[in-house]
């Protein structure tokens, strides 16, 4: 089989808030025309997007048995002996040599990941404001200040309002529904989606026109609220999936995922298990919740009846990354986690990530911190009393 095939760009394409689409949400290309102007939602349609010649030539180079840079991600991933997306996505769709040429052929538009926008009624502190509306109350904290001095991408922070909201015309949903016949698989996430009542019309307009039964819906929220509405609508789908971003557990996530309530992300837990809805709980690991990785992992198999949880892991932010930590203190999580009773999987993924290079000194960690921590009228060791170690005073390391 292929080492540089993926079948996610012949069947697959993700859109992100501000309206740029990529073959998937782990890969760098952005579209472009032959004469290197972006294409976008907000100017361009779908088709357009997936026939442009950046497009065209990323698949070619798969078809050919070169890595494009844009997937490397993936080769990465693969190079290190590690599972990658490409693996795993080919795999789900059964590709080897026979029937990966299916694919190439048909050109069909399976699967969509429908990022709309950022409106969001929280403010984690591994967010922005391009992927949260709520963040743009405390941007003026980030770039104001002299964080800039500590990181060199803060303009990430400014403040984000997206004036050309793509997810919000009926144009661009018509197009999934009068185009793309064969689509059977959506994957929707935001900012928050459950905010964007758009997207209720589109799943109305799928029921309405009987291509529902054949659709399954894919979910990512923030667990804060599940409306009756929305879950009467998943009920005509053939399959619904939800994953909620639980980072972490008790006072801890509201301090982490600013002013997330712990108790309204169990009560959502419930309302899915009430109205058979499966689910997985999928906790980040970043800086603010490595140290607590064995008791989140615990408290989900212990209290819920949902999927097996996964880890994600953020990767940016940059300085928010767990490869930031001293190596003192990757060595302590690392015996700790050894002596724990997570599963193998969790403990070697663990161990990779955290063994990575640094990408930023742990003060840029501390400043960014003690930043939002006076916005926010908040304390990091009233709930993160682990390090302690970092911020016992205002000096740097």
């Amino acid at each position: 089989m292929s080492k540089t095939f993926c079948v996610l760009p012949f069947v697959h394409l993700a859109t992100h808030p501000n309206g740029d689409v990529t073959p998937c949400c782990d890969s760098a290309l952005n579209p472009t025309d032959k004469n290197g102007n972006k294409l976008n939602l907000n100017t361009n349609t779908v088709d357009e997007i997936r026939n442009s010649d950046s497009y065209q030539k990323l698949r070619s180079d798969m078809i050919n048995g070169i890595q494009n840079p844009a997937c490397s991600f993936c080769w990465d991933a693969e190079s290190k002996n590690l599972e990658s997306r490409r693996e795993r996505e080919n795999e789900k769709y059964s590709v080897n040599d026979v029937t990966k040429n299916y694919y190439i052929d048909n050109f069909y538009l399976l699967n969509v990941e429908l990022r709309l926008g950022n409106v969001c009624n929280m403010k984690c502190l591994i967010c922005h404001p391009h992927s949260s509306s709520k963040w743009n109350e405390d941007s003026d904290a980030l770039t104001k200040s002299n964080f800039r001095n500590f990181y060199e991408d803060v303009d990430l922070y400014s403040k984000k309002i997206i004036e050309k909201e793509w997810y919000r015309t009926d144009f661009f949903y018509q197009q999934l529904i009068n185009d793309y016949p064969k689509l059977n698989h959506l994957w929707i996430n935001g900012g928050e989606p459950t905010l964007i009542k758009e997207h209720y019309q589109f799943l109305k307009k799928l029921i309405d026109n009987g291509k529902s039964k054949k659709i399954s819906l894919e979910y990512n929220i923030n667990g804060s609220n599940i409306s009756d509405e929305l879950i009467s609508l998943w009920k005509q789908f053939r399959f619904v999936q939800v994953t909620i971003s639980m980072d972490d557990i008790g006072d801890r996530i509201f301090y982490q995922r600013y002013p997330t309530k712990f108790d309204d992300v169990i009560n959502t837990i419930k309302k899915l298990e009430k109205n058979d809805v499966v689910y997985t709980i999928i906790p980040t690991i970043s800086l603010y919740n490595v140290y607590n990785v064995v008791n989140i992992l615990e408290y989900i198999n212990k209290n819920t009846r949902g999927n097996r949880p996964g880890l994600n892991f953020v990767y940016h932010p940059y300085h928010l990354t767990i490869s930031n930590l001293p190596n003192i203190e990757k060595e302590t999580l690392i015996s700790m986690w050894k002596k724990s009773n997570i599963d193998s999987d969790y403990l070697d993924t663990l161990i990779f990530e955290i063994s990575k290079k640094e990408n930023y000194n742990i003060n840029t960690f501390k400043k960014y911190t003690e930043i939002l921590d006076k916005k926010r009228n908040l304390k990091v060791l009233d709930y993160l009393p682990e390090y302690e170690w970092l911020f016992a005073d205002n000096k740097l390391l």
